[in-house]
Parts: structure tokens; sequence; C-alpha cells
């Protein structure tokens, strides 16, 4: 059985952010790509739930946000009937920009959402400065009082080997 530093270690891919560089999250296809251009790629994992990443530096879209909370949640929902509940890690480090109306649609729709959920965690942009972060802090405190867990985290390795996450095949 690979080991999660083995799937990092073994990504080939990678996706060039201001001088950085975003690897996708593991070695294999994405389970789901969605958007005219593949924005978004999607992991179903073991554990249950599912890793999501915007493919290369883009501005995040209310599209996006709209597909997030409904047609990716049916996914998800799809995938593992029988679970409770699932993970589900945000990845944005490639984003460069948001509309202001698809952080709006995500909180709108939180409440709804978030009991399906063991644990969220969010990846920030790369190019994340300290007005963004404190927003985000403050829209995941806000997020909690739905009663899921959520968590922000410098980097996406460090969920994959906290909740020792594999992509599932096929």
């Amino acid at each position: 059985m690979l080991r999660a530093a083995d799937l990092i270690a073994s990504r080939s891919e990678r996706v060039h952010t201001n001088g950085m560089t975003v690897e996708p999250a593991f070695a294999g296809p994405p389970h789901i790509r969605h958007g005219a251009q593949d924005e978004l790629h999607a992991w179903f994992t073991d554990p249950p739930g599912a890793v999501l990443q915007l493919s290369k530096p883009q501005r995040a879209t209310v599209e996006q946000a709209r597909w997030l909370v409904g047609p990716a949640i049916e996914l998800l929902r799809a995938r593992f009937p029988s679970e409770e509940k699932v993970i589900l890690v945000l990845d944005y480090r490639n984003m460069t920009s948001r509309d202001t109306s698809a952080r709006t649609l995500m909180m709108e729709h939180a409440g709804e959402i978030a009991h399906m959920f063991s644990h969220v965690y969010i990846v920030p942009p790369l190019q994340a400065n300290p007005v963004y972060r404190s927003a985000l802090h403050a829209a995941i405190a806000l997020v909690s009082v739905f009663g899921s867990p959520l968590e922000i985290v410098e980097t996406l390795d460090e969920v994959i080997a906290k909740q020792s996450l594999r992509a599932l095949r096929g």
C-alpha cells in the first residue's frame, strides 16, 4: 500500500503561480474535471471525502461556487451514500482573486451543507495577503457555528498526512 508521503513524492504535473509550484493533489488523474477549461479538479478519497483543487492560476468565480455547493455536493453524496460525514479539502493555492459574490454564495449555503462534513480544510491562496487571511479566519469562525469543523492549513501535504488521505482508484 502506498503511503501519503509516497503519493506526494510521486506527483508529476506542476502548475506555476508567481514562481511557486502547485502540484496536483494526487499522482493519478482527478475523478472529476469541471469547467470549460478544466478549472476545477476533484479526487475522491479514502477515508471518505474529496480534495477539490483549482487546477491552474485563476480567479474564483460565482459559477465555480455554484457548482461546489450544488452538483459537487451531489457527486460527493453519490460516491459515499452510506457515509454519515466526509472530509472536504478545498485547495485554493491557485486562486489569484475571487468574485465577491462567490464568497457570499458559499457562505449562504454553508449552513445547509455543513452537517455533511466531519472536517473541512482550506489551503489558502499562495498570494493571500494579510487582509484576505483575516477575512478567511472571520468567515471560518462564522461558518463553524453550523457545526462543521473548519481549519486553515498552510499546505495540502499537511492535510494529506494528517488524515492519511489516498485517492480512490477509478
